[in-house]
């Protein structure tokens, strides 16, 4: 009779207080240079995605700028300052667990552009844009980001 009330009051506590989200995101920094020159090594985990992808078509070589680890959670957002002074605001909102592929959903906010709620699967990369680089030959900056779920 006790094991009957107690997985009651489990259940119950369950359904009233929903699992919060914890997510363990890599954010990686990169620019995309119409000029032909030796791709960055540090970038050969996202390469192959970046050239075959049609919104990376017009670049001709790509560079690292920078990579960190975010902690994301769904209770308050996290901020992170790129190295051209956006900020990316990220807040996890949910994640979809399935047996091979888990979909991540995220809200995304990068410097004044609201790119909303985002959807991917957690082994892959979802890109966006940043703006461009500071310097004397501004050029294109990227964010990648990979929220890897685990069980």
């Amino acid at each position: 009779m006790k094991r009957i009330v107690l997985c009651a009051v489990a259940l119950f506590a369950e359904s009233i207080f929903p699992e919060s989200i914890y997510l363990s995101c890599d954010i990686i920094q990169f620019t995309g240079s119409e000029v032909e020159k030796k791709s960055d090594d540090r970038l050969r985990s996202i390469l192959r995605i970046i050239t075959e992808g049609k919104d990376f078509a017009k670049y001709k070589s790509y560079q690292f700028v920078a990579k960190k680890n975010l902690a994301v959670t769904d209770e308050k957002d996290v901020l992170y300052t790129l190295k051209n002074g956006e900020i990316v605001r990220l807040r996890a909102i949910s994640v979809e667990r399935a047996q091979r592929k888990n979909t991540v959903s995220v809200e995304v906010k990068v410097g004044k552009t609201d790119y909303g709620k985002q959807s991917f699967v957690d082994r892959d990369y979802l890109f966006l844009p940043a703006g461009q680089t500071n310097g004397s030959k501004p050029v294109d900056l990227y964010v990648a980001m990979r929220c890897p779920v685990f069980p």
